[in-house]
């Protein structure tokens, strides 16, 4: 296991049983979703990063079923401007994280300003 931070108590690497065991109440099961080379079946609702309100998808790879990534969503906020709150917490999370590895996305519907920022 890393000793890398993952998302609040969690750390890189760790097996769907332990995310439960130090997250506890605050994970919510869902039924499994599968993404290019992962899969969610775990989120956090009502997570909060600076004063947003976001929801968490921990992703496990699926070559070894171990915490590799963590999608935030920010959840419906009508007064906050998306790219502000885009931009306040790219910014919070960098802090905390570092640098982003990839901005954007190979969707050429989406921009740079609006893809997502993969954290790692």
């Amino acid at each position: 296991m890393s000793e890398l931070l993952g998302w609040r108590t969690t750390r890189w690497g760790m097996s769907a049983n332990d995310v439960l065991s130090v997250m506890g109440d605050e994970i919510v099961r869902t039924d499994r979703q599968d993404f290019e080379g992962f899969y969610s079946d775990m989120i956090v609702p009502n997570s909060l990063v600076g004063e947003y309100v976001f929801e968490a998808l921990l992703q496990m790879r699926t070559s070894d079923g171990r915490l590799g990534r963590v999608i935030v969503r920010h959840t419906a906020d009508l007064m906050s401007p998306p790219n502000a709150v885009r931009s306040a917490v790219a910014s919070i999370l960098s802090e905390r994280f570092g640098p982003p590895q990839r901005i954007g996305t190979t969707d050429v519907s989406m921009t740079a300003e609006s893809g997502p920022r993969i954290f790692r």
